[in-house]
């Protein structure tokens, strides 16, 4: 698995493993989750072991991270794909390189930028909103109703 090799070769590559909390019931680990991501600039978050979308991806960029991800090039997140790096091998050097590149590259003000659209579009009041619409439009086209 990506996420484990990453890990073994976390030390030559200056990265910091943030181990999985593991699945429980004794409360979410998210605000922790965040509280640690801001103090890094690029962050590796990795497609599903089914190759999509998890939430920590979409958490990154929202921390103002750049997000390094093997996530498929057809599973595109919408407002926040062009903040993500796809890094296409699986090799640990194309890892390393990316995540030079990506240290290099970071600019507070684009992050920012991209950080405020994740905020916007994947906040669950937002993501709330446009459920709601969706099912009012099916609700009145299958009734046939104009709202």
């Amino acid at each position: 698995m990506l996420m484990e090799r990453l890990a073994a070769h976390a030390e030559p590559m200056r990265v910091y493993v943030l181990p999985h909390p593991g699945y429980h019931n004794r409360g979410c680990r998210t605000p922790d989750y965040l509280n640690t991501l801001r103090y890094y600039r690029v962050s590796i978050a990795t497609a599903s072991a089914y190759g999509f979308a998890l939430r920590k991806i979409v958490e990154g960029v929202a921390m103002g991270c750049t997000v390094l991800t093997n996530l498929p090039a057809y599973d595109r997140l919408p407002e926040i794909d062009g903040a993500l790096v796809r890094v296409r091998g699986n090799g640990m050097v194309d890892w390393h390189e990316a995540i030079d590149e990506a240290e290099e590259c970071w600019h507070l003000y684009g992050r920012q930028s991209w950080a405020a659209k994740a905020l916007e579009h994947y906040d669950y009041r937002a993501v709330g909103e446009r459920l709601d619409a969706a099912i009012l439009a099916a609700r009145t086209e299958a009734m046939g109703v104009t709202p």
